[in-house]
C-alpha cells in the first residue's frame, strides 16, 4: 500500500506538471498567434506599399511631357514621394525573442512549429542586407532631390478611418497636419526638372531594382509568417 500510494503520488505530481506546462504552451502559443498576426499585417502592408510606388513611378515614365503638365498637384506630390520609399517590414517579435532568450524554444512541442519559427528569423536576418541597399538607394535619390530644389512636402498620409484610435496607432497620426511653411508643395514644373535629370532618373530606377529585390525577401517571410499561423492553430486544437 505505502508503494502503490508513492507511485501514485509520483503520477499525480507529474501529471500536474505536465498539465501546468500544457497551459503555458497554449498562453506561449495564443501570444504567437497574436504577434503573427500583426506581422502578416505589416508584412501584406509593406509589400501593398511597395507596389503602389512602383505603378506610380513606372506610370508617369510612360506619360508624354504634355500629359505631365495637366497632373494635379496631389498627384505630383505622390509621385514624387513614390520615387524614393524605402518602407521596410518591422517583424513584431517580442515573444519568439524571449523564448529563444530564455532558452525555452522547447515549450513548443510542435517540432515543426519551432523549425517554422526559427526559419522564420533566419528569413528576417536575411531581408535586413536587402533594406540596408534600399534605405542607402532613397538617400542617394534625396541627395539629388536636394540639388534639383527639393525637398517638397509629402502627400498627406493616408489613414483609414479609426487607425488613430487603434491601440497600436501608424506614425503618421503623431504627425503635425499643418504643413510647414518652410517646406513648400511640388509643383508640376519640380516634377518635369526631376524626370529631365538623367542622374536622378538612374538613382531611381536603381531604387526600383533594390525595391523589387526586397519586396522578393518580404513575400518569403510572408509565405513562412503564414505556414507558421497554420502551425500554431494546428497546436492549439
Amino acid at each position: 500500500m505505502i508503494v502503490v500510494s508513492i507511485l501514485l503520488a509520483f503520477a499525480i505530481d507529474a501529471g500536474w506538471d505536465e498539465l501546468l506546462e500544457r497551459r503555458e504552451e497554449v498562453e506561449v502559443l495564443r501570444a504567437l498567434a497574436e504577434e503573427f498576426g500583426a506581422n502578416r499585417a505589416e508584412a501584406a502592408s509593406t509589400i501593398d506599399a511597395h507596389e503602389r510606388s512602383a505603378v506610380l513611378v513606372v506610370g508617369v515614365s510612360l506619360l508624354t511631357a504634355s500629359e505631365v503638365r495637366t497632373l494635379p498637384p496631389d498627384s505630383v506630390a505622390l509621385i514624387i514621394a513614390s520615387m524614393a520609399s524605402p518602407r521596410t517590414f518591422d517583424p513584431v517579435r517580442g515573444t519568439l525573442d524571449a523564448l529563444i532568450g530564455s532558452g525555452r524554444l522547447e515549450l513548443v512541442g510542435d517540432e515543426a512549429l519551432r523549425r517554422a519559427l526559427v526559419v522564420f528569423l533566419n528569413f528576417v536576418d536575411d531581408s535586413q542586407e536587402d533594406a540596408r541597399y534600399l534605405a542607402e538607394s532613397a538617400r542617394r535619390v534625396w541627395d539629388r532631390r536636394v540639388a534639383l530644389g527639393g525637398p517638397w512636402q509629402g502627400p498627406a498620409p493616408d489613414l483609414t478611418e479609426g487607425a488613430c484610435e487603434a491601440p497600436v496607432r501608424p506614425s503618421a497620426c503623431y504627425l503635425d497636419a499643418t504643413p510647414s511653411a518652410l517646406i513648400p508643395a511640388p509643383t508640376v514644373e519640380d516634377l518635369e526638372r526631376l524626370l529631365a535629370d538623367r542622374e536622378y532618373v538612374g538613382q531611381v530606377r536603381q531604387m526600383q531594382i533594390n525595391a523589387r529585390r526586397y519586396l522578393a525577401e518580404i513575400r518569403r517571410i510572408l509565405a513562412q509568417v503564414d505556414l507558421v499561423i497554420d502551425l500554431i492553430d494546428t497546436s492549439l486544437e
